[in-house]
This record gives C-alpha cells, sequence and structure tokens, in this order.
C-alpha cells in the first residue's frame, strides 16, 4: 500500500467512524449517554472547585503573610 492509499484509507476510515457515532449519538441510547457524560463532566468541575476551594482555605491557614504582601488567590 503506497502512502498514498493510507491516507484515503485513513480518511475513509475516520469519516466512517464519524457517521457511525453521528447515527449512535442520534439512537436513545446515544442520547442518554450524552446526558450522562454532561452530568459527570458538571460534578466533576463542581468537586474539583471545592477541592481547590478547601486546598485556598488551607494554603491561606498555614501561610504567615505579612500586611504589606499582597494576598495569594487561585482563581
Amino acid at each position: 500500500m503506497t502512502k498514498n492509499e493510507k491516507i484515503i484509507a485513513g480518511i475513509i476510515i475516520g469519516a466512517a467512524a464519524g457517521i457511525a457515532a453521528a447515527i449512535f449519538l442520534e439512537t436513545d441510547k446515544g442520547k442518554k449517554l450524552l446526558e450522562d457524560l454532561k452530568k459527570l463532566a458538571s460534578d466533576t468541575v463542581d468537586d474539583t472547585l471545592k477541592r481547590l476551594a478547601s486546598l485556598e482555605k488551607k494554603i491561606k491557614e498555614k501561610a504567615i503573610i505579612d500586611d504589606t504582601d499582597e494576598d495569594i488567590t487561585l482563581s
């Protein structure tokens, strides 16, 4: 198989995979999967933000900061 044939085969396989994914995501199972992924991502972001806020609080509690120094925030 030549280099050009490999490139064309890759494009065809990629297009076929994209079409299959699009068809699957239009089914009820695919829509449910997308909802589950969105909820998981949202929960993960919320958990990460809570952990960062907790870490920021712990750092501030442990740090000895002079009144003239600027406050350090994690945002």
